[in-house]
């Protein structure tokens, strides 16, 4: 029988916000967005990643998101400006007939490759934009190798009707783990695709026999996988949430936003972290005092395509 994962006094993980600070600053930021007809989106992020990042602590250390309404905003102007050249270079194309045609079969493939490139890029430019006691987090460069693999991991899973799509995702979260970096600190993951699949497997089969009501347990045996299997610098990430505390974050969830419209999301979304964050933990042995900080960089242009497209970082 699933016990119900106490508390710990003292955790390693902590949300140190508060749930009516966050949603003054999510209606604010409705507001001013509202009022400028978009404009204001990009500062309106700023400042949500700004209080999320600043409440996470790690040992009593809290994290810090460096990033500025500034530079989003001007990502987002050269996003516009490169999509109405794209845009414009494809409808002139298009009428050309062999072209239109040779276009018009290539078209869905480009996809692929957009989400890639956003999720590679902008991943490195949220990690370039945080920091923890004094050292920035990083990704490496490899945007090439990672749309390469993420183009063969969708044509492969399309190709074998879904079948190969664990094993993509590993590969996806392998390959951004390993390029992941704290300074000089590094990060692994040991995860394997088969073993991930016999999830997959189980959780796929069951959440359709109990018409969706595993689906909770499903979700956090992949994530509490993934996490379980990440490493830094040889510790080990440790996720020791339970089922029963899935389903009912689930079911808070589902239903706070049905019968609110929306507005409870502030206080989903400062319980889901206050829930979660003390069943966080890093077990091992780390020389944090070794460990220098690096430069890192990242392109806020990459962030804007993230938000335009609506690509999930699994993260803000």
């Amino acid at each position: 029988m699933e016990t119900v994962s106490q508390e710990k006094a003292n955790p390693q993980f902590q949300w140190l916000g508060k749930p009516f600070e966050l949603f003054i600053l999510m209606i604010t930021n409705l507001f001013l967005t509202l009022v400028t007809m978009g404009i204001y989106t990009p500062w309106a992020r700023t400042r949500f990643r700004q209080y999320l990042w600043g409440h996470l602590a790690f040992e009593g250390d809290r994290a810090v998101y460096s990033g500025t309404g500034e530079e989003l905003f001007r990502g987002w102007l050269k996003l516009f400006g490169l999509l109405v050249v794209f845009y414009i270079i494809f409808f002139v194309l298009f009428f050309i007939p062999i072209v239109g045609m040779i276009l018009g079969y290539a078209a869905p493939l480009v996809y692929p490759v957009l989400f890639a490139i956003g999720i590679y890029a902008g991943t490195r430019y949220r990690l370039s934009r945080t920091e923890l006691r004094g050292v920035r987090f990083g990704l490496e460069r490899g945007t090439r190798d990672f749309v390469w693999l993420f183009i063969q991991g969708v044509v492969v899973s399309v190709l074998t009707l879904g079948i190969y799509y664990p094993w993509f995702k590993n590969d996806v979260r392998r390959f951004l783990t390993e390029k992941a970096y704290f300074g000089t600190g590094r990060f692994s993951y040991t995860g394997e695709g088969k073993e991930l699949f016999k999830i997959y497997l189980k959780g796929v089969l069951l959440t359709i026999v109990t018409l969706g009501f595993y689906f909770p347990w499903f979700l956090l045996e992949v994530n509490k996988y993934k996490t379980d299997h990440t490493q830094f610098q040889g510790a080990s990430f440790h996720l020791s949430l339970t089922g029963l505390e899935t389903f009912w974050l689930c079911a808070l969830w589902f239903f706070g936003m049905l019968l609110t419209f929306g507005l409870a999301a502030p206080f989903l979304i400062h319980y889901t972290l206050k829930k979660v964050t003390p069943n966080l933990a890093l077990n091992g042995s780390v020389q944090w005092d070794t460990i220098l900080s690096t430069a890192a960089s990242g392109n806020a242009t990459a962030d804007a395509a993230v938000d335009f497209y609506d690509i999930d970082l699994g993260f803000a």
